[in-house]
C-alpha cells in the first residue's frame, strides 16, 4: 500500500481478519495503523463508515471481553482490553468514548477506582471532548501528582485536547517550569504523527 501499488480496500480487508485477535501486541499495531488512515485519509464525509467499520472489527471482541476488568483476570487480557477501548475511542465509537467519560470522573475522584491498564485510555478519551475546566484539571493534576507515571499520564493526555485554545495552552507548557525539557516531547509528538 506504502508504494501505491495495492488498494486501500485491500489493505482494509487485511486489516480486518485480525478482529478477533488476542494479543494486545498485535492489536496496538492495528490501533496505530487504523489511527492513521481514519486522521489522514478518512474524509468528514466518510467518518460515519470509518467508525462503523471499526466498530465491526473490533466492538464484539470488546463486548465478548467486557468493559470493566475482573480481579482475576490476566494482565494480558487488561491489556487487550486497553488497546480495543482506544482502538474504538480513536474511532470516535459513541460507546467507547461514552464509556470513558463515565469512568473519568471516579478516576479523577480515586485513581485506584479504575484498573491501571485503562487510566490512560480513559484520560485520553475524556480530553478528546473536554474544554477549558477538563485541561485545567489535567494540568493541575499533571503539576500535584504524587508519582512520576501519573504525572507522565496526565501530561501525555493533555495533548488529547482538541479545541485550537487547549493546543496552544498544551503546547505553551513547554515554555514553563511545568514540563522539563526532556518531557517537551510528549508534547510535540501528536502534532507530528
Amino acid at each position: 500500500m506504502r508504494d501505491g501499488r495495492a488498494p486501500l480496500t485491500q489493505y482494509l480487508d487485511l486489516i480486518a481478519g485480525f478482529g478477533s485477535e488476542p494479543s494486545d501486541v498485535v492489536v496496538a499495531e492495528l490501533k496505530r495503523r487504523l489511527a492513521r488512515i481514519g486522521h489522514e485519509v478518512v474524509s468528514p464525509r466518510d467518518a460515519a463508515r470509518w467508525r462503523a467499520f471499526v466498530d465491526d472489527l473490533f466492538g464484539g471482541a470488546l463486548g465478548e471481553l467486557g468493559w470493566q476488568a475482573r480481579p482475576d483476570e490476566a494482565i494480558e487480557r487488561r491489556q487487550l482490553r486497553a488497546e480495543l477501548w482506544q482502538t474504538l475511542g480513536d474511532a470516535d465509537v459513541p460507546l467507547a468514548l461514552s464509556k470513558a467519560a463515565a469512568l473519568l470522573p471516579r478516576y479523577l475522584a480515586d485513581p485506584t477506582s479504575v484498573d491501571p491498564t485503562l487510566a490512560q485510555t480513559v484520560l485520553e478519551l475524556g480530553a478528546r471532548s473536554g474544554g477549558a475546566v477538563e485541561w485545567q484539571t489535567y494540568r493541575t493534576r499533571m503539576v500535584a501528582a504524587a508519582t512520576p507515571d501519573e504525572r507522565e499520564r496526565f501530561m501525555h493526555a493533555l495533548t488529547f485536547f482538541s479545541a485550537p485554545a487547549l493546543v496552544e495552552q498544551t503546547l505553551s507548557l513547554s515554555l514553563t517550569n511545568d514540563i522539563r525539557a526532556q518531557d517537551a516531547a510528549y508534547l510535540f509528538w501528536p502534532a507530528f504523527e
